[in-house]
């Protein structure tokens, strides 16, 4: 009898935690799905899928009190007016990305118009339709054509905006910037090299190492032939263990502890 118990009572354990089960999910559906305006649907951006990260799901439109997709760049530009700050600009992306594809240039830059108050903004919105990113300055196929209808900053107004670096200097529209100065690829700067890798000075414009023992002359960067300039850092971190690196005349050497560049 009592083996029988023990069954009958693990089968009801069992069939409360299914029913909770359903009851907890069909409360998350509810969560995500019923809404009254856009603004009670929010993006799903990180969650958990077995140990990495799902695709992101936009369902931020609200349709007859259900949240779903927006399915063109109208419905996108009236949902993500209403989501959050930290996903407004990501959203935007995504709206003004399907109306320059389906509706033109001029289309996805009146909705930057529109929706960011700022003209900074409202700029950085327009460059990113021409395909500028700011992490990785690199000019994409139609870019300059495409910024020239769009960029409105200029190089002496005091503020970090268009393409610049760090304020009113840059690789693209602007003269190079003076070290110390943020940047993003070697160009930005005036003396060549920015410093990309490392944990002190990192993005910053720094001078060429005077001739000497590199890891004595930080923060500094140094070139060698046939690659691109690179910082003390870079240089520690391939060729550390002990081994001496010099800088003489801009161009990395490896010397012997009693040598050095003369």
């Amino acid at each position: 009898m009592k083996k029988k118990w023990y069954w009958v009572v693990g089968i009801v354990i069992v069939l409360i935690l299914i029913s909770i089960f359903y009851k907890t999910q069909n409360f998350k559906a509810a969560q995500i799905l019923s809404c009254e305006s856009h603004s009670d649907c929010s993006p799903e951006l990180f969650t958990d899928c077995g140990g990495e990260l799902c695709a992101p799901e936009w369902n931020i439109f609200c349709d007859n009190g259900q949240c779903r997709t927006p399915t063109n760049y109208t419905e996108w530009e009236i949902a993500c007016k209403e989501t959050d700050n930290f996903s407004k600009s990501q959203c935007f992306e995504i709206a003004t990305s399907i109306a320059k594809d389906k509706a033109g240039i001029e289309v996805a830059f009146n909705i930057c118009n529109r929706n960011y108050e700022l003209t900074d903004e409202a700029e950085s919105c327009r460059l990113k339709v021409c395909g500028f990113n700011a992490a990785y300055p690199e000019i994409q196929p139609g870019e300059e054509a495409c910024v020239k209808k769009t960029i409105s900053s200029t190089c002496n107004d005091n503020r970090k905006n268009g393409r610049e670096s760090d304020i009113d200097c840059g690789q693209f529209e602007c003269e190079a910037c003076e070290n110390g100065k943020h940047c993003r690829s070697n160009m930005a700067c005036k003396s060549g090299i920015c410093n990309l890798n490392g944990i002190y000075y990192r993005d910053t414009c720094v001078p060429v190492c005077t001739d000497g023992s590199i890891k004595d002359n930080t923060p500094c960067g140094c070139g060698v032939q046939g690659y691109e300039n690179k910082t003390v850092e870079d240089w520690e971190t391939q060729y550390g263990n002990g081994k001496t690196l010099f800088c003489c005349n801009g161009v990395v050497k490896q010397l012997l502890p009693d040598q050095n560049c003369i």
